[in-house]
């Protein structure tokens, strides 16, 4: 596997021009070969490494590469060479994007408390890859007409249906237990990470609440 921050392979006879990007940005997914997934996903690298930057971290670098290895040879994603970034955002979270791409957040791995934690979420990552979540998304947003715009969002920051998430947790949980890992990660990824969320949530609705009662002239008992 490459190291982060290898991005900027050229294609065969030279670099791609300005033109040629922005023609394989605004092609659908579903519709790019593979050696056009292996550019896109290229590029892809580049902005993030532009716009957001990479962790150098050698030590965490091999230790991620070493436990998507493991999981991928439950999964079986054979489309790309996998290659492992991690990425310098807060969010925690991971994402698997064309060309074998999977960008984990340095969010996540400060959140985290134990591996299997990270093993389930990469695990979930790699089904969208084998599952070919992404194409899928993009074909359905092409017939249902929708702008390149809206078809490049999709591709650069999917957000699948349910019932793909819920296909992806399946495969890459089965993946990550035949793979070693604890069948809890999952649910102890959710637990530490959404619930106290959700009553983050809780809370300020409730303070917005009480505002507005407040400034409509009624009094509330304190909470």
């Amino acid at each position: 596997n490459e190291s982060a921050g290898s991005a900027g392979r050229e294609k065969e006879g030279g670099k791609l021009t300005k033109y040629e990007e922005k023609a394989l940005l605004n092609k659908p997914a579903h519709e790019l070969t593979i050696e056009e997934q292996r550019q896109l996903g290229d590029i892809v690298v580049g902005q993030y490494q532009r716009s957001i930057g990479f962790v150098k971290d050698p030590k965490m670098q091999i230790y991620l590469e070493n436990m998507v290895g493991k999981l991928n040879k439950q999964i079986g994603y054979t489309e790309h060479p996998l290659k492992i970034y991690i990425l310098l955002n807060n969010s925690k979270n991971a994402c698997a994007l064309v060309g074998g791409n999977i960008f984990v957040n340095s969010g996540l791995l400060k959140s985290v408390v134990y591996a299997d934690e990270v093993a389930a979420v990469l695990g979930h990552e790699l089904a969208h890859l084998k599952l070919k979540h992404l194409q899928k998304q993009s074909q359905a947003s092409a017939e249902l007409k929708k702008d390149n715009q809206v078809i490049l969002d999709a591709l650069l920051s999917p957000k699948y249906s349910q019932e793909m998430e819920f296909e992806a947790d399946k495969i890459g949980a089965e993946a990550a237990v035949a793979a070693g890992y604890s069948p809890l990660g999952r649910v102890l990824y959710y637990d530490r990470n959404f619930v106290s969320q959700w009553f983050e949530y809780v809370s300020k609705r409730d303070k917005l609440i009480d505002t507005q009662l407040e400034k409509a002239g009624f009094k509330q008992e304190k909470r």
